[in-house]
């Protein structure tokens, strides 16, 4: 009986322990001799166990590099009588970093059969776990890919001839978020998407040079953001953001349902005088920051808001947008330049 011991690990675990959902390590370790009639008959035994290893709800395994099959090498002398000791064992599961060796033993008898022997080995303390045995003419790889099948079913009760894979989850993108950070000083906005433009949520509260609190109260600036002339609106915007044009304006409102109903869309459900709260079906949450003149004068906070857009009329004039406690409309009107109005920012490139 020829007893040539060929060692090859064929597959080991992906970390020492415990693994991703809990599965315990295994490596396969093929001895024995290699029947003439099955080409690569170690490559098909411990292929099929790593299968079923791997298939299982405990175990885990994956290959292992040639470098560390040579590596391996080094340990016949952990043999005796062609079956690794429980010295060898210790040895070699240790050296793979994992909690079990799968042993594999290969040995002809008489009458042209051959003994397949398999044994799940704790590492630690060398003692088997499960094993599972055949007996075999192993004259061709059909027959020792089925011998492998039913070996690898004793051992850990996966059936490969039948085991399909479980269904694949759909992996859910992350949902887009709602909220920036402005990195010039941190505050955090919320943001909308409305019609293909995504706005800001939140009066601009950028203490840009030359704007202002309501009332110089830091509390309102808290409450309704910034008041902003429109020479220092055009550049208040956060990097990535600008001030909306005339005609996005009116895009915005068409989408909320025309401008004689922009208003009641668009306003928040809190925050204006006399029960001038709107729906705020879009979250675009408007707030009635009032306004400011040149003269230091500040104007109706809780009662109306006036918004800025980047259109100009001619060179002391731009076009801006209004909403109101007592209407359900968005008024477009123009206003001189020096007025201190909100601002509300869209996204660049849309």
């Amino acid at each position: 009986m020829k007893k040539a011991l060929l060692m090859m690990l064929l597959l080991c675990a992906v970390l020492a322990g415990q693994v991703g959902q809990g599965k315990s390590t295994v490596a396969v370790y093929m001895s024995g001799v290699e029947p003439k009639g099955a080409l690569g008959a170690h490559e098909i035994m411990g292929g099929e166990l790593v299968k079923a290893i791997s298939r299982s709800d405990k175990y885990s395994a994956i290959n292992r590099t040639e470098a560390v099959q040579k590596l391996l090498a080094k340990e016949h002398t952990y043999t005796r009588n062609g079956a690794v000791t429980k010295d060898g064992i210790r040895a070699i599961g240790k050296q793979l970093g994992v909690q079990y060796l799968c042993a594999v033993k290969i040995t002809d008898v008489k009458g042209g059969s051959f003994y397949v022997a398999v044994e799940l080995v704790d590492v630690e303390s060398a003692e088997t776990i499960h094993s599972a045995t055949e007996e075999s003419s192993l004259n061709n790889g059909r027959e020792m890919l089925n011998v492998a099948k039913q070996l690898a079913k004793d051992l850990t009760g996966v059936d490969l001839g039948t085991w399909t894979a479980p269904p694949v989850q759909p992996v859910q993108p992350p949902p887009p978020s709602n909220t920036f950070t402005d990195s010039r000083d941190g505050k955090v906005y919320r943001k909308v998407s409305v019609g293909g433009k995504t706005w800001m949520a939140q009066n601009l509260n950028y203490a840009a040079e030359g704007s202002k609190c309501y009332e110089n109260n830091a509390g309102n600036c808290d409450k309704y953001g910034r008041l902003y002339d429109w020479n220092t609106a055009m550049k208040a915007c956060p990097a990535g953001w600008r001030l909306p044009r005339d005609e996005e304006w009116t895009a915005l409102e068409n989408t909320v349902g025309g401008r004689s109903i922009a208003g009641k869309k668009l306003k928040s459900t809190n925050g204006w005088k006399d029960n001038g709260n709107g729906t705020d079906d879009y979250g675009w949450s408007a707030l009635p920051g009032g306004y400011g003149n040149s003269g230091g004068s500040f104007f109706n906070a809780g009662y109306d808001g006036f918004w800025w857009s980047a259109t100009e009329y001619d060179a002391s004039i731009a076009w801006d947008r209004s909403m109101h406690y007592n209407r359900e409309d968005v008024g477009r009107d123009i206003d001189g330049k020096v007025f201190l109005f909100s601002v509300r920012c869209v996204q660049d490139g849309q």
